[in-house]
C-alpha cells in the first residue's frame, strides 16, 4: 500500500497507509492539487515558479505579503504529509525557485490511474477491444467520484476539470458501443443513461438509446427518449431536436399502424391455437381410453391364466 492515497475526483481528500485521512487546510488543499495539475500541463517542467503560485494564489496581497503567505501555506503543507517516516520534504520539493510535487515519491493518485486505465482501454477500435480493454474501462469509470476538486471554483481548475469530465465521457461512450457489439443491452443503457445525466443535451446519445429500445422492442421506451431529448433541449437552449432525431422518432411513432395490422392478426393465431389445443386434447382423450382399455384386458388375462392354473 502507498504511503499516501490522493483523490482528487471529487472532494479533494488524502489518507494515510494507516488509512488515517490526511489533514489539510483550505489553501494547503488547494496550493497541493494546483502542484499535482501543473505538472500534467507542464511535464517537462520542475514545477511553478514561486512568483506565479503567490500571484496565482494571493494576487490581492502586495509581492511581499503574497511570498509570506506562500511559504507558510507550502510549511502547513509539508508538516500535514509527513507520514510513514517520510518527511513533508520527500513530497513537497524545491528546485532554485521553482516548487513541485515529487512524482517520485510513494503515492497513489486517482487521476494518474484514470488516465493510465482509459488510454490503455481505448488504445485500440471499439471493434477490438478485448475483455481486458472493457475492464480497465469499468475501473477507470468507478474511480470518476465527481467532477475534478468539486468545491474548488478558481479559474486555474476549470481546464483541468473539463478535459478530465470529457474524457470520462469518452470512456462510457466507448463502454456503451462495446456493450452494444457484444449484445448486453442493458449494459449499453445503463452506460447511456450516465453520459445523459452528466450531459443531457448529447442528442446522438438519445439516438443511441431510442435505437436500442426499438431494437429490444420497447417502443414506448424509445417514444419516451425521445420526449426526454425533446425536453432537455427546449428547456436548456429554447431549440428542438435536430432532423435526424425528428425522423427517427416519425420512424418509430409509425410502428403503432404496423402494430395494429399485427394485432388484427393476434385472433386468427388465437383461433388457431385453440384448435391445435382441442385436437391435442382430443388425441390425448383417446389415448388415456386406450390405456385405460389395455390396462382392462391385462387384468382379465392375468386372472384367467390363475384359474388355469389352479
Amino acid at each position: 500500500m502507498p504511503t499516501l492515497t490522493i483523490h482528487l475526483f471529487g472532494n479533494l481528500h488524502v489518507t494515510r497507509n494507516d488509512s488515517e485521512p490526511v489533514p489539510l487546510k483550505p489553501a494547503a488543499r488547494s496550493m497541493l492539487a494546483f502542484l499535482l495539475l501543473y505538472q500534467y500541463q507542464h511535464p517537462r517542467t520542475a514545477g511553478p515558479r514561486r512568483d506565479l503560485l503567490a500571484s496565482q494564489f494571493w494576487a490581492n496581497h502586495d509581492e511581499r505579503a503574497a511570498r509570506r503567505c506562500l511559504s507558510t501555506t507550502l510549511w502547513r503543507l509539508r508538516r500535514s504529509l509527513e507520514t510513514g517516516g517520510l518527511s513533508g520534504d520527500d513530497y513537497i520539493v524545491t528546485n532554485n525557485d521553482e516548487v513541485a510535487f515529487n512524482f517520485s515519491s510513494d503515492h497513489w493518485l486517482d487521476i494518474a490511474a484514470f488516465e493510465q486505465k482509459v488510454d490503455q482501454g481505448m488504445a485500440g477500435s471499439v471493434k477490438n477491444m478485448t475483455r481486458r480493454d472493457a475492464e480497465l474501462l469499468e475501473e477507470a469509470q468507478a474511480l470518476y467520484a465527481g467532477d475534478l476538486f468539486e468545491d474548488c471554483y478558481d479559474d486555474w481548475i476549470f481546464h483541468h476539470r473539463e478535459r478530465l469530465h470529457l474524457k470520462y465521457l469518452s470512456c462510457l461512450g466507448r463502454l456503451m458501443h462495446y456493450y452494444d457489439i457484444h449484445g448486453d443491452f442493458e449494459k449499453c443503457l445503463q452506460y447511456g443513461r450516465k453520459i445523459l445525466s452528466l450531459d443531457p443535451l448529447r442528442e446522438q446519445v438519445h439516438r443511441y438509446m431510442m435505437r436500442l429500445y426499438m431494437r429490444n422492442g420497447q417502443q414506448s421506451l424509445a417514444v419516451q427518449q425521445y420526449h426526454t431529448c425533446y425536453n432537455a433541449l427546449k428547456s436548456e437552449l429554447g431549440i428542438e431536436p435536430m432532423a435526424e432525431t425528428q425522423n427517427l422518432y416519425r420512424k418509430i411513432t409509425a410502428g403503432p399502424a404496423l402494430g395494429s395490422a399485427a394485432r388484427q392478426k393476434r385472433p386468427n393465431q388465437l383461433h388457431q391455437a385453440l384448435l391445435q389445443l382441442q385436437e391435442a386434447m382430443q388425441a390425448l382423450s383417446v389415448a388415456q381410453k386406450q390405456v385405460e382399455e389395455a390396462r382392462e384386458m391385462v387384468v382379465y388375462l392375468t386372472n384367467e391364466i390363475e384359474s388355469a392354473s389352479l
